[in-house]
C-alpha cells in the first residue's frame, strides 16, 4: 500500500487528458481574445485620433469585432477558471510542451506589436507623411496597448512560481482591458455608426438608383419623370431611399452627342438611336468620409454613377449622365 501511494505521488500532476485539454483551450482562447481586442482597439483608436477620415463603412464591421471580443472574453474567463482549479505550479511532460508552444507564439506576437509601435514612432520623428501622422499615432497607440496585453498573456502562460495567483490577476487585468476597449468602441464608432446609419444606406443605395435610371433611359430613350415611377425596378436599398424620401431627383436635359462624321469623336457615346441625358441626385449625409476617393478625369466631373465612397457632411448633389460623353 505504501509503495502504491509513493508511485502515485511521483506521477506528473496536471497531465490527465481533461486537464491538458483545458490547458490548451485556456491558452488558445486567450490568444484569440487578444487578436479580437487588436481589431476592436484599432477601430476605436482610429475613430478618436483620425475622426475626419473615419469611414461610415466601419459600422458594418464593428458589430463583428464587438461580438468577437465579448464572446471570446467570456469563454476564455470560464475556461481559465476551470483550468486554474487543476493547474499545476510546475508543469511537466505534455503540459510543459503545451505551455512552451503558446508562450513562444505570444512572445512573438508581442514583439511584433512592439516593433509596429516603434516603427510608428520612427515615422513620426522622421516627419514621414503618413496621413498627417494621424495614421502613425493610431498604429502607435494600438501597437503599444496590444504589446502590453501580449506581455501579460505570456506571463499568465508561464505562470512563475512566485506568482501563485497569476491566473486571477490576469483575469482581472483582461476584464479591465476588455471593458475599457469595449466602452471606447461603443462611445465612439458604435455611436457614430448609429447616427450615420442612413449614410451607409445612401452609400449603398444611391449608385443602384443611378443604375435604374440608366436602364430606364436605355429602354425608353427618356429619363423617368420621378423615382417612384421606376421603384419596382430597384434593389431593396434603393427602394428604401425612395420610400423614405432620402434622395432628391431632378431630371435634366438631353445632351447633344457629337456625330463622329463631323470629325468630333466622343470618348464613349450612346448606341445608335439612343440619347444621353443629364440628371441630378441630391442627398444629405450626417457624416463625412474620404475613404476610397477617386475621380474619372475624362468625364470632366460628370459620371454615370455617384462616387459615394468620398463625401462631405451635409447636402451633397451629384450631377450625372446616363452615358459617358467627352
Amino acid at each position: 500500500m505504501a509503495t502504491s501511494t509513493k508511485k502515485s505521488a511521483k506521477k506528473p500532476i496536471g497531465n490527465s487528458p481533461g486537464v491538458l485539454v483545458l490547458q490548451w483551450l485556456t491558452y488558445a482562447f486567450w490568444g484569440w481574445t487578444v487578436l479580437a481586442l487588436t481589431w476592436l482597439t484599432a477601430i476605436g483608436v482610429s475613430f478618436f485620433i483620425n475622426r475626419e477620415d473615419h469611414s461610415s463603412y466601419s459600422g458594418d464591421v464593428l458589430p463583428y469585432a464587438l461580438a468577437a471580443v465579448i464572446v471570446l472574453f467570456i469563454i476564455s474567463a470560464v475556461v481559465d477558471a476551470l483550468y486554474s482549479r487543476s493547474e499545476p505550479m510546475r508543469k511537466q511532460g505534455a503540459a510543459m510542451v503545451i505551455m512552451i508552444i503558446h508562450a513562444v507564439i505570444f512572445a512573438l506576437c508581442g514583439i511584433g506589436a512592439l516593433i509596429t509601435a516603434v516603427f510608428a514612432v520612427i515615422n513620426i520623428m522622421l516627419g514621414t507623411n503618413w496621413e498627417g501622422n494621424e495614421g502613425a499615432l493610431t498604429v502607435l497607440t494600438t501597437g503599444a496597448i496590444i504589446a502590453v496585453v501580449y506581455g501579460a498573456t505570456l506571463l499568465r502562460t508561464l505562470r512563475p512560481v512566485r506568482l501563485k495567483r497569476a491566473g486571477l490577476f490576469y483575469g482581472v487585468f483582461m476584464a479591465l482591458v476588455t471593458v475599457s476597449v469595449t466602452a471606447l468602441a461603443i462611445a465612439g464608432p458604435a455611436l457614430y455608426a448609429r447616427e450615420t446609419k442612413d449614410d451607409r444606406l445612401i452609400e449603398r443605395g444611391l449608385p443602384e438608383i443611378s443604375t435604374s435610371i440608366r436602364n430606364h433611359a436605355a429602354k425608353s430613350d427618356a429619363l423617368p419623370a420621378t423615382l417612384a415611377s421606376i421603384r419596382e425596378e430597384m434593389s431593396s436599398d434603393a427602394k428604401q431611399l425612395v420610400d423614405r424620401q432620402l434622395v432628391e431627383y431632378t431630371p435634366g436635359k438631353k445632351i447633344d452627342v457629337p456625330d463622329p462624321k463631323d470629325g468630333v469623336q466622343p470618348l464613349i457615346y450612346p448606341a445608335p438611336g439612343q440619347d444621353a441625358f443629364e440628371y441630378r441626385l441630391c442627398v444629405t449625409y450626417k457624416g463625412s468620409t474620404t475613404s476610397g476617393a477617386y475621380d474619372l478625369p475624362y468625364t470632366k466631373g460628370r459620371d454615370t454613377e455617384p462616387n459615394t465612397y468620398s463625401h462631405a457632411a451635409g447636402r451633397v448633389c451629384y450631377d450625372l449622365v446616363t452615358e459617358y460623353v467627352y
